[in-house]
């Protein structure tokens, strides 16, 4: 099964993520920023990474990459379209990897709010955490 899943090298923390779409701009307004044709593109997630960080207080220029399917191929005008779309072929959705120099700043004003958890990946045998005072 081909899933869209973070990784990196060494994979010591997982985690979540989670956002909030902003009200008045977007992933498409990022692809239009970066000269995606939005006209053929549908956006519908995005993949930030970091290279390695050293020891010299460096932090190096993201990649980033938008998740978008070819709206010829789903036939999609909408993200009802693209759901429907994999609904209707068992789940899968044929998508393509766009590749931006959008800086972390660009990203992040695409998004009203922002939360992402990481844990020790050596917990990950913990079901439950119970939060104490």
């Amino acid at each position: 099964m081909n899933t869209i899943k973070a990784s990196v090298n060494y994979g010591d923390f997982e985690g979540t993520a989670a956002a909030d779409h902003h009200d008045r701009r977007g992933l498409s307004d990022l692809a239009e920023k970066y000269g995606i044709d939005t006209d053929r593109y549908y956006v519908f997630g995005l993949d930030v990474s970091l290279g390695e960080i050293r020891d010299d207080d460096h932090i190096p220029s993201p990649q980033v990459t938008l998740l978008a399917t070819d709206k010829n191929v789903v036939k999609a005008g909408s993200i009802d379209f693209v759901r429907q779309h994999a609904e209707s072929h068992n789940g899968t959705l044929p998508y393509v990897r766009l590749n931006i120099n959008a800086t972390i700043e660009d990203v992040l004003l695409c998004f009203k709010r922002i939360n992402v958890v990481f844990t020790n990946r050596v917990l990950n045998g913990v079901r439950e955490y119970q939060l104490t005072s």
